[in-house]
């Protein structure tokens, strides 16, 4: 941990890179359902670890279940949907042929 010369708190490259549903939730702002719908829409990646059971040292599904979404993804998604006054979102004019 690199403590902020100023206030003794985190500096922004000292965050997770990955988040859990729920994180992801709130560092976009929208609800868990919301990043449910974002993820099956394939506008977000899901990031897959190999997975271990502590029994046996091999999870039978050979990746770990737990969904996590990389922040890069979460900030590349917020930048994709930036609307513009011309009403340009994710890459394209709205209305416009």
């Amino acid at each position: 941990m690199t403590p902020d010369a100023d206030r003794g708190e985190r500096v922004a490259t000292d965050r997770a890179r990955c988040l859990d549903k729920k994180a992801a939730a709130t560092y976009l702002g929208v609800s868990e359902n919301q990043i449910v719908r974002f993820i099956n829409a394939g506008f977000l990646p899901i990031v897959k670890f190999p997975g271990q059971n502590t029994e046996t040292g091999v999870d039978p599904h050979g990746v770990c279940r737990r969904v996590l979404l990389d922040v890069r993804d979460l900030d590349e998604l917020i930048e994709r949907s930036k609307e513009t006054r011309g009403g340009a979102i994710f890459g394209q004019a709205v209305g416009r042929r």
